[in-house]
């Protein structure tokens, strides 16, 4: 409480929960691995932990303890409270004074939370502002032997001789990596990916509870179909094995949203679709930019960000080449979000803007938008007709004339999962949900 002060103290009172920034910095390790957040003050620590763990990399599968020392005090908050312990859902964010959190108390992962104070930064909560040093290695038991993997990373870069007391282990914690490789990934974290794991574990909290398909007489068959639709996907595969948290991750959470959608049992409903993938597609590419991403001096997309947005959308790299200019729908995209000033550049950074953050919260929105700004889009720039546009994609061998740039027509529309990748102007191939967004549009044109 000392961290607050009285006149904090009153204006959450009046005004109701606050955002408040914590630096959360984790012991012993070099070099500093620490994470600036924004988060709200009724968040109670329950919460929080699930939110640390995806900062920095945990699995969250390990016990955690939280330990406050206040006026030498010291209290423990636990998940599941014993004898002079406390229940950690009992203490929010902005009442707590010093205070550590403890992963996995074995291993010594002890993070520092030092509340800095109320934001007036204007944003959504929670919120990653800064990220320093790499994600965890947590097999590797604790800090110290991280910061010996790191010194023997850069001994190994330099040519020296191994260290055979820390090598053999290092080798076996991250193999198949260069020296380079292995001193990149144990001082530096990418900040897109620890904002989207925070994002999508940030949702879970707000998820309502699944649904019981147990007694339903279809589970069975819809298990079997599951384990052959994920047998099919190799790009699905490949991020359950590398992905810590792959049910946080997009791309999954995209495929296994169409799946049920074509699975569900007869009357239950699923609004969003045909629009799942374009509303994971949109949204992936609009949270990826909240905390601004560094464009190159040319204002293109750097490798990292292209590498990520491609994984999560489903759009195959070519291997050796991840520039930008490699990946035509994700420019396409850029494009038409920019247009819709749900992104802004400014200063070389890429940004969403309000008006993004808006409209990306509510699918029904941004599916009616996504519509109406196609009609705009299409007739700024290239002075031609949506409709028509439409038409021609959903038959392209028919009457209708080929739009005026039809590669960029195809790029867009397979960003936006309406097109299958491979489509080509003299080659369109529609995504089964695409087909039907594609009826839709013309059968409800908006002019």
């Amino acid at each position: 409480m000392d961290n607050i002060g009285a006149h904090e103290l009153e204006l959450r009172r009046i005004v109701g929960p606050m955002i408040m920034t914590l630096l959360l910095s984790l012991e012993g390790s070099s070099p500093e691995v620490s994470r600036l957040v924004n988060v709200s003050d009724n968040m109670h620590l329950g919460s929080f932990a699930t939110l640390i763990d995806a900062a920095f990399g945990f699995s969250g599968t390990t016990n955690h303890i939280y330990i406050s020392d206040e006026d030498g005090k010291r209290t423990l908050y636990t998940a599941a409270p014993g004898a002079e312990e406390k229940d950690e859902t009992t203490l929010a964010i902005g009442d707590i004074g010093e205070m550590t959190y403890v992963y996995d108390p074995a291993a010594n992962w002890t993070i520092r939370l030092d509340v800095l104070g109320i934001t007036d930064v204007d944003s959504p909560a929670p919120l990653l502002v800064d990220a320093q040093g790499p994600d965890v290695i947590e097999a590797c038991g604790g800090p110290e032997m991280m910061t010996a993997f790191y010194h023997e990373a850069r001994r190994l870069a330099a040519g020296l001789e191994p260290d055979m007391r820390v090598s053999p282990l290092l080798l076996s914690f991250m193999p198949v990596m260069s020296p380079e490789r292995l001193i990149e990934r144990l001082s530096t974290a990418d900040h897109a990916t620890v904002a989207e794991r925070m994002a999508f574990t940030s949702e879970d909290f707000f998820m309502p509870a699944e649904p019981d398909f147990t007694s339903d007489p279809h589970t069975p068959n819809i298990a079997d179909d599951f384990d052959a639709f994920i047998n099919s996907r190799p790009d699905l595969q490949q991020i359950i094995s590398f992905d810590p948290n792959p049910e946080r991750n997009p791309a999954i959470i995209s495929a296994m949203s169409e799946f049920f959608a074509d699975h569900l049992p007869d009357g239950a409903e699923f609004d969003m679709y045909p629009f799942t993938r374009m509303i994971n597609n949109l949204r992936t590419f609009i949270y990826h930019c909240v905390d601004g991403v560094k464009l190159t001096k040319k204002g293109m997309l750097r490798a990292g960000d292209v590498r990520t947005l491609a994984e999560n959308i489903g759009l195959t790299l070519v291997p050796g080449n991840h520039t930008a200019e490699a990946v035509p729908p994700l420019n396409a995209l850029r494009a038409f979000l920019e247009f819709r000033q749900f992104l802004v550049t400014e200063d070389n950074y890429l940004r969403t803007s309000l008006r993004g953050l808006h409209n990306v919260e509510d699918p029904n929105n941004l599916i009616d938008g996504v519509e109406e700004n196609l009609y705009v889009y299409f007739d700024t720039v290239y002075n031609e007709s949506a409709l028509n546009v439409f038409r021609w994609v959903a038959d392209p061998t028919g009457p209708t004339k080929q739009p005026r740039d039809p590669e960029f027509v195809v790029n867009l529309f397979i960003a936006l999962g309406i097109l299958e990748e491979g489509s080509t102007a003299d080659h369109i191939v529609p995504t089964v949900p695409g087909d039907e967004v594609l009826g839709i549009y013309l059968t409800f044109p908006d002019e």
